[in-house]
């Protein structure tokens, strides 16, 4: 099972891709957290050390981007989900 954290400022983002997660891939895919913002979505994956994060990257206050600076070493892989 691969886990995973959603990171999207926009809540309704969140769910919808955490609900088609779990229905397309309820058997593969574990959402261990959401966050809506970088700095919270840091914090998740400290907390959860997942495999998998699906990253937003226009985003008030700090870009998804942003994202990495906050870690020497990438334990887990990104997918970019952005309207942009």
């Amino acid at each position: 099972m691969i886990s995973c954290v959603i990171i999207d400022d926009e809540r309704q983002a969140r769910e919808v891709l955490q609900k088609l997660i779990k229905r397309y891939f309820k058997d593969r895919i574990i959402v261990k957290a959401m966050a809506g913002s970088v700095e919270e979505g840091v914090k998740q994956i400290h907390k959860h050390n997942p495999q998998l994060v699906f990253l937003d990257i226009e985003m008030p206050h700090e870009n998804g981007f942003g994202l990495f600076k906050y870690f020497d070493h990438f334990h887990f892989d990104v997918v970019f989900t952005t309207a942009y």
